[in-house]
């Protein structure tokens, strides 16, 4: 698969496992979110025009619309779907790789500088009045 084919079914993945979690939450909630993210305006500080004025700009409402039930990842992807998710978790384990390593190393120094204090200072002795 070519780079830009991946991307494409990363962000169709992306997108699918976000409306699959959107249908468990309730009703509400959800009417919570959408105006929580119509109120918001956007300013000069924003990369991107705030929800609202995309919607406009587009001449469309607001609207959830998660997949219908039935649409699953293994309907949608078929036999993609496996090599999908190994391709993403290849992906994901190789860019955290290096800082888990470290985050490893430094836990490891943390371990051993406290088992040295305890040997070094010996036990902790309990002084009665």
């Amino acid at each position: 698969m070519n780079h830009l084919s991946y991307r494409r079914a990363a962000r169709f993945a992306a997108i699918f496992l976000a409306c699959t979690a959107i249908q468990a939450v309730p009703a509400d909630e959800l009417r919570s979110w959408q105006d929580t993210a119509l109120a918001a305006k956007t300013s000069y500080q924003d990369t991107h025009p705030s929800l609202t004025d995309r919607l406009q700009a587009m001449g469309a409402r607001a609207e959830f619309a998660p997949p219908l039930e039935g649409n699953s990842a293994e309907r949608l992807l078929g036999a993609e779907r496996t090599r999908l998710e190994r391709a993403f978790d290849a992906q994901w384990r190789e860019r955290v790789a290096e800082s888990w390593r470290q985050v490893h190393e430094k836990h490891q120094r943390h371990i051993e500088r406290a088992a040295h204090s305890e040997v070094s200072s010996g036990p902790i002795q309990v002084q009665h009045h």
